[in-house]
């Protein structure tokens, strides 16, 4: 595991980082303007004072004006995953659609806990190696590698580009350290590694790192598992075939999704309540209520589309959960990796039933017998995490407004979007459709909706159809 802060981490750089969130801080309760008080801010130490005493009065906010640049390496998709969870950060992520990942190298547990650690610590890595000599094997004979991926168990090193302010710095060291995935080493190292950077590099929250090491001493976990619920739960929980519409938040007991939308845009425009706006609406005639709809969605600031809500259920493997969770802007909720998944759930692409399903069955087979044997000789959750499969399947649900829901559209129907994804965002599509004729228009694939293809050279050059696989 390699992290750098690759952006303002000279001394002088961290010194001006500190000069800008102290001045920052001063704005509010200074009489000086804003750049004079800027000139002022010179003496480090002063600085550190004054920001150490606002941050620690709960005044965090001004610690988002400091943003840092992290190269991270040779770390898992586990810490891949916690990481765009941060949805007020940014990434850019080696692509598993594009780039071979037959010689990436994997993760390692410290079996130290077994007596016969040895032993596993050998089976384990014979076993990762044939997985990875199943996917090359796979690229090899033309599966493409958005498929043969599927293979790849969750121990594959990937890198990452990974820039956030200090205050989402702080919230992910503490998950990390403290929150519900701190079980996994790898988790906690990461959690760790990061707060040790933090500790030289942003050193003005000196008194917040010195609780959170205490806290991490006395074993602290910020955290319930509510473990108590289990005995509710009767085992029968079962994978989800396709996406389903739980509900449609609307102004109306009805669905009525396009009078929420164009109700909203009379009340902006015109200043009107709520109650003299629907007056207003029901005067309009069809074609005025889709003169409307057409002017806000194809609008840059539909800001009318968030006052509907959508909150879907849908299955996807591991693969298509790191595309979902790339779309930052809608509310997703994904199990944690403990307790592991059921390695039974899984998918076959295509590609893999056409040229290579007894390959892959066997892989997966062997996967799941080793899985199980590992744990007989005591390898704990914690450990067997790495087991699971990129192709491993999981249900989740999410919550999208009008607004995110268009633009999720517009990337995910794509048919260049990976395959898995853009089946489920079309039949997502498709369910809302079916209860909006006005708004349910604009939502697809660029090329359909807005009549151009947004890709340039990349572009798949076909109009868009859909055809359920």
């Amino acid at each position: 595991m390699r992290i750098e802060l690759i952006k303002g981490d000279k001394k002088q750089e961290v010194e001006e980082r500190t000069r800008i969130v102290a001045t920052a801080g001063q704005i509010s309760h200074s009489d000086k303007e804003l750049f004079d008080l800027y000139d002022s801010r010179f003496d480090y130490e002063d600085n550190l004072k004054a920001i150490g005493r606002i941050v620690g009065s709960g005044h965090t906010s001004i610690t988002e004006h400091d943003q840092l640049t992290f190269f991270i390496t040779d770390v898992t998709p586990i810490i891949e995953q916690i990481l765009i969870g941060q949805r007020l950060a940014a990434f850019t992520i080696k692509s598993r659609r594009y780039v071979d990942f037959g010689d990436s190298g994997f993760y390692v547990p410290d079996f130290g806990y077994l007596d016969k650690g040895y032993e596993v610590c050998k089976k384990y890595k014979e076993h990762m190696n044939s997985l990875f000599n199943t996917y090359s094997e796979m690229v090899e004979i033309g599966v493409p590698k958005e498929d043969a991926r599927f293979i790849l168990p969750y121990c594959f090193h990937s890198q990452i580009a990974m820039s956030l302010n200090t205050r989402s710095l702080i919230k992910l060291i503490e998950y990390c350290t403290m929150g519900s995935m701190s079980d996994i080493d790898e988790v906690r190292e990461f959690g760790l590694k990061l707060l040790d950077i933090a500790k030289e590099k942003v050193p003005y929250y000196k008194k917040n790192y010195d609780s959170i090491e205490k806290q991490i001493s006395d074993g602290v976990k910020n955290y319930n598992k509510l473990d108590f619920l289990d005995k509710y739960n009767d085992g029968k929980n079962e994978l989800l075939e396709s996406p389903r519409l739980i509900s449609s938040q609307t102004d109306y007991n009805g669905k009525d999704i396009d009078k929420t939308i164009i109700v909203s845009y009379i009340m902006n425009r015109y200043q009107l309540d709520f109650k003299k706006a629907n007056v207003f609406y029901e005067k309009l005639n069809d074609n005025d209520k889709k003169q409307i709809m057409d002017v806000i969605c194809m609008a840059n600031e539909n800001r009318e589309l968030e006052h509907v809500s959508f909150k879907f259920e849908f299955p996807t493997t591991l693969a298509g959960l790191t595309h979902w969770t790339r779309q930052r802007i809608h509310s997703l909720l994904i199990p944690d990796f403990l307790p592991v998944y059921d390695l039974n759930n899984y998918i076959v692409p295509d590609t893999i039933m056409d040229k290579c399903l007894d390959k892959y069955q066997k892989a997966v087979n062997e996967n799941i017998r080793m899985y199980n044997e590992l744990k007989e000789m005591g390898v704990s959750e914690k450990d067997l995490v790495y087991f699971i499969l990129s192709g491993t399947m999981i249900n989740v649900s999410t919550n999208v407004n009008g607004r995110e829901l268009m633009w999720i559209s517009r990337l995910r129907c794509c048919n260049r979007a990976q395959w898995e994804i853009r089946e489920a965002a079309n039949e997502m599509v498709e369910l809302v459709q079916n209860e909006s004729p006005l708004y349910g228009k604009y939502l697809g694939a660029p090329c359909a909706v807005v009549g151009k293809c947004p890709e340039g050279k990349h572009s798949c050059g076909h109009p868009y159809t859909y055809k359920r696989r």
